[in-house]
């Protein structure tokens, strides 16, 4: 049963005698959400809702019951994307696993307020909807590359238009097989010389993915009749490679953003020359797609980010968040979002701090104690946060990329307990295990408020 039906039938059990002038939906066991239940079925909205409406219950609620609306029609949509992943990826062995879930009602309206708030209007139901371009989200977990791909990318790394020395290439062993002997400023020169061979093994790990979704974006393009394969070839595509379009797995996917998110110094899950082949399509459809990358070539350690252009920024994430994000149309007409990562499950809840620090309703009670030590560090202590946040981010992804250097990251002795990645994830799982349970008995229910 959707949203709506349930609280169609909860408003006729929860008023029988009362007026239900204020009601709220409680859609997970610790979450609820506004509603205007009595006004539930129609669609649109009857009013202009701006920052300043979206103050009173009345505007809240019917915010609510556009969210409401959305996430049940997406539900609907949820089967034949499933279906859609498993046909284009189902097949790629470098795929560790892969899930598609459609954005939820309480998400939406998130989502719907934050827009708001930062100056945008709903004038109808359609505003409020175009907010929303991840409402289908596609998730692909990337297996882990192994040592022997490490000292492979060792021996053809390239650093300043140079294959390195043997010298050099001892020296970044070393560094990838964590050898404490190692002095600091062995360390510092070997960390130079190893982020074009931490480039090369995140090309080899999303290689595959990519290639598939590159093909499923060309595939799109010249469907919609908005390229040819002979501008594909003018803009530097093989005829080998077109001419894989042929793969019955390859299905039309319009791609419209690219986000190739990564930290300070972390390293992204594509590479630059993965991202040129982005901007070739680009250059033979005509089309502009939003892109959202900094080259690896940038010293953003000696020059930091005031070098790079707004949309290279853009792609540098403070907490270290490393994930790239793909918002495309599927055959139907849905937008989803398509994000590939690799085998680490810090992304997973680090978004923890994020979500508390703007105050989101989308955490549960077991994460009140974080929330209110994460609301209480000032701007310079959150910053340095994000930096621990940082090297955590840079100590998993090299774990994924196969190799061990340095030693796990420690929080600062400043900070609570509470706000060290352990205590993150000790958190998320506990509330993992707490939804699972209260799931079992939950129903999503109206309430009414007095």
């Amino acid at each position: 049963m959707g949203y709506v039906s349930l609280i169609a039938k909860g408003l006729k059990i929860a008023t029988k005698g009362k007026t239900a002038t204020k009601t709220t939906f409680r859609i997970k066991p610790e979450i609820t959400m506004p509603v205007k239940a009595s006004t539930l079925q129609n669609k649109g909205v009857t009013k202009v809702i701006d920052a300043d409406a979206l103050k009173t219950a009345d505007a809240q609620g019917e915010l609510g019951n556009v969210a409401i609306r959305q996430a049940d029609n997406l539900k609907k949509k949820g089967k034949y994307a499933k279906e859609l992943a498993d046909d284009i990826f189902g097949d790629i062995s470098e795929v560790k696993t892969h899930s598609v879930r459609t954005k939820d009602a309480n998400s939406i309206y998130s989502k719907y307020e934050k827009n708001i708030q930062d100056g945008k209007v709903v004038t109808s139901e359609e505003d409020a909807h175009a907010f929303i371009t991840d409402s289908i989200g596609m998730r692909f977990q990337m297996k882990d590359l192994t040592i022997d791909d490490a000292m492979q990318a060792i021996k053809q790394a390239k650093h300043n238009g140079k294959k390195l020395t043997t010298s050099e290439q001892r020296l970044v062993k070393r560094l990838f097989r964590n050898d404490p002997t190692l002095t600091a400023s062995e360390i510092e020169k070997a960390e130079e010389l190893a982020k074009p061979v931490k480039m090369l093994l995140a090309e080899k790990q999303s290689q595959p993915v990519f290639e598939r979704m590159l093909l499923c974006n060309i595939k799109s393009a010249l469907e919609r009749k908005v390229t040819t394969i002979e501008k594909l070839k003018q803009s530097g595509f093989s005829e080998e490679f077109l001419s894989r379009l042929n793969d019955p797995r390859i299905k039309p996917l319009q791609l419209t953003r690219i986000c190739n998110y990564k930290g300070l110094d972390g390293i992204p899950y594509y590479s630059d020359d993965q991202m040129v082949s982005i901007g070739k399509l680009s250059l033979a459809t005509g089309e502009d797609i939003v892109v959202q990358h900094c080259p690896s070539t940038k010293n953003l350690k000696k020059y930091g980010t005031d070098i790079l252009s707004k949309a290279e920024k853009s792609a540098i994430k403070p907490s270290g968040y490393t994930t790239t994000q793909m918002n495309v149309t599927l055959p139907d007409g849905s937008l989803a979002e398509v994000q590939f990562r690799g085998s680490n499950l810090f992304a997973e809840y680090e978004h923890i701090a994020y979500d508390s620090r703007q105050g989101k309703n989308t955490l549960g009670k077991t994460f009140d104690n974080y929330k209110k030590a994460i609301e209480s560090l000032k701007n310079d202590e959150f910053k340095e946060y994000n930096a621990y946040l940082r090297k955590c981010y840079n100590y998993y992804r090299n774990q994924e990329l196969g190799i061990m250097v340095g030693q796990k990251p420690k929080l600062p002795a400043k900070f609570p307990k509470i706000l060290s990645q352990e205590s993150m994830e000790s958190l998320y799982r506990l509330n993992h295990e707490n939804t699972q349970l209260a799931m079992q008995t939950f129903k999503p229910h109206l309430e009414l408020v007095a």
